[in-house]
Parts: C-alpha cells; structure tokens; sequence
C-alpha cells in the first residue's frame, strides 16, 4: 500500500499527465483533421475566486468578471476553480446559477476553500446535481477531470482519479 506522500506525489504526477495528455490530443486532433486551423474544436474559460473582494460583502460575480462574461466570447462552457462564493447561502448560490443561467453560459464547478463555509459544498452540489466534490465529463471529445483541492488526501478522490485515467487508456486516440 502507498504511504500518504506517494499518493500525493501520485495525483500531483496523474493531474501534470492530464494536462499534457489534453495538450497532445488537441495539438494533434486538429493537425489530424480536414478542418481549416482558424476553426475552434474546443474553446472554453478558465476562472477561480470570482467572487471578487474578500473584504466585500458582494453576493455573485466580482463586477469585472460580470462585464467580461458579458462582452467576451467565453467558448463552449467556463470552469470555475474554486472560491466562486464569499460565502455559500442561499442568495449568493442563487445569485451565481441566475447570473450564468440568464447568460445561457454551461459551467463547471471546482470547489475551494469558500465552498466549504456557510451552507457548504453539499447545498451547491444538490444544485449542480453532482454526487461528489470531485467527478469527469466529456465535451466534444475531451475528457475532462475536477479534482477537490480540499480533498487532496482523500482515497476515495484518489481511487476516483486513478479508475477515471485508466478507463481513458480503452478510448480511442488515447
């Protein structure tokens, strides 16, 4: 059995391989397509502590980040990588789903830190129907892996991340 610093060394070295593994795989799918290069395949925003000032008291998205999502293109969904919320209850939670839900914008959810105050991750999830903190998708062909930074030492959220990267190796083109 590993010991808890090879597990943690382990995921660190899984999530590295990841974003490499999505790399070559966008690199070389366009490269491999009859599609012209100025064609998008995949496009997406990345964001994280969205909720703006932690001194504030603000209930949705941090004002920049409202005007950017606003007036910019943000692709095909966004991921939010944890401290979308100052604090979760239930207007900020409300908030955050209305204000993308007007925009017609898909999202994912990472939590961090701040997901675990007030109501907790367990409210949000009941909202974004998850079963876990952590959990995959696939999009147009990608696959996709959320990882709970608070669970970084989890079994579960390991044995998770270890089953999800070996079942990739039975897809094709992987």
């Amino acid at each position: 059995m590993c010991t808890s610093r090879k597990k943690y060394i382990y995921s660190i070295c899984l999530v590295i391989s990841f974003f490499v593994i999505i790399f070559f795989i966008i690199k070389n799918y366009k490269k491999d397509t009859c599609f012209d290069d100025d064609i998008n395949l995949l496009s997406f925003t990345v964001a994280g502590h969205v909720y703006g000032n932690p001194w504030g008291r603000n209930q949705g998205l941090y004002k920049p980040f409202q005007k950017y999502i606003d007036i910019c293109d943000v692709g095909d969904f966004v991921i939010l990588t944890g401290d979308v919320f100052r604090e979760v209850n239930k207007n900020s939670v409300e908030n955050i789903f209305y204000e993308f839900n007007q925009k017609n914008i898909q999202f994912y959810l990472t939590p961090g830190n701040h997901e675990l105050t007030g109501l907790g991750m367990d409210y949000i999830k009941d909202h974004l129907n998850y079963k876990k903190n952590y959990y995959s998708w696939d999009f147009k062909g990608f696959h996709f892996i959320s990882i709970d930074s608070n669970q970084i030492k989890s079994d579960a959220q390991f044995d998770f991340l270890k089953k999800d990267l070996e079942d990739l190796e039975e897809l094709d083109g992987i």
